[in-house]
């Protein structure tokens, strides 16, 4: 990225940070907190670096991870279509001669569970939103997931309907990159069988 770039990511940052830190209740979102947002966008950095991807391309993919759960400070429902509508606002402020907004609108509108990747940007940012199923940390986000849902939506679970959940996601999910597959997938495997072990 040019000098340019990496000041507009920079400024993203502090644009969504506010947003998120001031409007949304922590106590309620427990799992879609500013933590989240960065570790995605550090995965983000982690897949495109080893994917070699750089320059124009990496700069859309940081933009698209700061601004792709914004939304949740207005409604956890469309946050995607909202997440665009906040970086339109960003943009047109502090970055107006930007040409690619429309492809950075359809990175957010990626990490939509529904939508399939189609292209490697797709394809990184899906396994960065995801990054998580193959961490340390998998465990400790999904019950995170799990009592937001009830604060927010109020879909509760029994734990094992809870695990039977994560389960059936796991064995679903796929992750697209090589990348992701390399970094993620082994650790991925052990959080699956953990689970297992819990309903066994």
């Amino acid at each position: 990225m040019n000098s340019t770039q990496t000041h507009i990511v920079s400024r993203a940052e502090s644009f969504v940070k506010n947003i998120l830190t001031s409007t949304t209740d922590p106590n309620k979102y427990l799992y879609h907190q500013f933590g989240h947002t960065e570790r995605v966008v550090q995965s983000v950095q982690e897949l495109c670096q080893s994917e070699n991807v750089v320059g124009d391309l990496l700069f859309e993919l940081l933009l698209a991870a700061w601004f792709h759960d914004v939304g949740y400070a207005e409604s956890p429902e469309n946050h995607e279509q909202l997440g665009c509508t906040h970086l339109n606002r960003f943009i047109s402020k502090e970055f107006p001669e930007f040409q690619n907004k429309t492809n950075v609108f359809k990175l957010i509108q990626a990490t939509n569970l529904e939508n399939r990747a189609e292209t490697l940007q797709e394809q990184i940012i899906k396994d960065a939103d995801l990054h998580y199923l193959g961490t340390n940390r998998y465990l400790h986000e999904s019950e995170n997931l799990r009592k937001e849902w009830e604060f927010t939506k109020n879909v509760y679970y029994t734990d094992h309907e809870w695990y039977q959940v994560n389960i059936d996601f796991l064995e679903f999910h796929r992750f697209y990159t090589h990348s992701a597959k390399t970094l993620y997938q082994a650790k991925k495997h052990e959080n699956l069988k953990s689970l297992k072990n819990l309903v066994a």
